[in-house]
């Protein structure tokens, strides 16, 4: 088994709580391309990453905002298909 190690990518330590959350629920699964992508889903879809974010929003459509400014837990499916694909131009520009 690896060991797991956090990264200075989270630059604010509040974060890391809400992170490891989410990570948790992936608890036994095999770190690697697949569960990366699963877990910056999960991420998004639980609000630890993106959500409040104007730059996140770029590209977005006003559904989309709206599922991201709402309290509520964004369905996993609707993250995937709809948000996921908006990670890249995120990505890219930062």
């Amino acid at each position: 088994m690896k060991p797991w190690s956090i990264t200075t990518t989270v630059r604010n330590p509040e974060r890391i709580r809400g992170f490891l959350e989410v990570l948790k629920k992936m608890e036994g699964e095999t770190w690697n391309t697949d569960t990366q992508s699963k877990f910056q889903t999960m991420l998004i879809q639980y609000k630890q990453y993106g959500a409040g974010v104007n730059q996140f929003y770029n590209g977005l459509t006003n559904k989309q905002i709206a599922l991201m400014e709402s309290p509520n837990l964004i369905a996993y499916h609707e993250t995937e298909a709809k948000i996921k694909k908006n990670i890249r131009n995120y990505i890219n520009k930062s």
